[in-house]
């Protein structure tokens, strides 16, 4: 489903179509906004607040933020 996103495209699956509420924006709206929120993300001490997914998930979950930060730039 996230894959699914990055069109932002309208789709059969109702479930996907809740991931693309921020396609009616251009992206000089659209952008700025996002960057900001991934900043913040990125910015906490902790993304993830349980011991489980902290230690799985936090170093790939930061990479991941750093790379489309650079690419919304």
């Amino acid at each position: 489903m996230i894959n699914a996103t990055k069109d932002h495209d309208f789709s059969a699956n109702a479930d996907m179509n809740l991931f693309t509420e921020y396609a009616i924006y251009p992206d000089l709206i659209y952008k700025p906004g996002r960057k900001q929120v991934l900043l913040h993300f990125l910015e906490m001490k902790r993304i993830f607040k349980t011991k489980e997914f902290y230690e799985k998930y936090e170093t790939a979950a930061r990479e991941n933020l750093k790379k489309e930060w650079l690419v919304v730039g």
